[in-house]
């Protein structure tokens, strides 16, 4: 029986890599933007999904106020109004055990809202992203022998791909899993170990938080980077924090990339 799925802001790395995943899955994919859809109200959004069996959204990383929970608020009554019957949520990042502040408290609002949406529903949880590593700052670095990053050295990190985030998706899709998933990659890999995973004769560099946050609102825009920044400072109060992923991922048995096929496939 043919399956569709709609995934709004389709043209984000993340939204393209699940799209793909689910076409090779078999699925038809209804691939929304604003340039195809610039009605991005939940009325608009709404329009653009009916008709769909899956919609599958990621949090945008507009720090805004008010937009990452305004775009939520807006995904959970569009499905609504358009009586899909499942819905996944992405919130890109990890809530960290009792982390505080705006990003996190956007994020939690965010999880909460697509209980308003009427649909069975899944959100997930990655960790932090080798795609990251692709960044014009990091890769060059990479190449002149530093991975510099302002996660603490000693903290294990379970790495994941866009590729992989897609192949959890399509997987939870297809056994019918629902409620909270937290995901994470092949192995968790303390700084010093992933720049030797991604290269030879790399070394790691702990980036400090506040030369972080500056870089990043310069190239973002404040208050991105201080926003950002809070994650690495919850990680630096609770080091294992994204080492581990839920049993039920675990479970699901996804062939995973390691950061060294990672390496070879993206960074060469």
């Amino acid at each position: 029986m043919p399956r569709t799925v709609t995934l709004p802001a389709a043209t984000g790395t993340q939204q393209s890599a699940i799209a793909a995943a689910f076409e090779a899955a078999g699925w038809t994919t209804r691939r929304l933007s604003r340039a195809t859809h610039p009605d991005q109200s939940a009325e608009g959004l709404a329009k653009a999904m009916e008709g769909s069996d899956l919609v599958v959204a990621t949090l945008p990383q507009d720090h805004r106020p008010g937009a990452m929970t305004d775009f939520a608020e807006a995904m959970a009554a569009a499905v609504r109004m358009a009586g899909i019957p499942a819905y996944i949520l992405n919130l890109a990042g990890r809530i960290p055990p009792n982390g505080t502040g705006p990003l996190f408290d956007d994020m939690r609002q965010a999880r909460a809202s697509v209980s308003e949406s009427g649909a069975r529903t899944l959100t997930v949880e990655p960790t932090v992203y080798l795609d990251n590593l692709m960044m014009p700052v990091l890769r060059d670095g990479i190449a002149n022998g530093t991975l510099a990053y302002p996660a603490p050295a000693e903290a294990p990190i379970a790495w994941l791909s866009h590729r992989d985030l897609a192949a959890y998706i399509v997987a939870a899709t297809e056994n019918g899993l629902t409620g909270q998933l937290r995901i994470g990659g092949a192995e968790p890999l303390p700084g010093p170990a992933l720049a030797q995973a991604i290269g030879k004769g790399v070394t790691y560099q702990q980036l400090p938080i506040e030369v972080f946050a500056s870089a990043m609102n310069d190239a973002l825009g404040a208050p991105a980077g201080d926003r950002i920044a809070t994650l690495y400072k919850a990680l630096a109060e609770n080091p294992d924090f994204m080492a581990t992923k839920d049993p039920e991922a675990q479970a699901l048995n996804i062939p995973l990339e390691t950061a060294s096929d990672f390496a070879a496939r993206a960074l060469t």
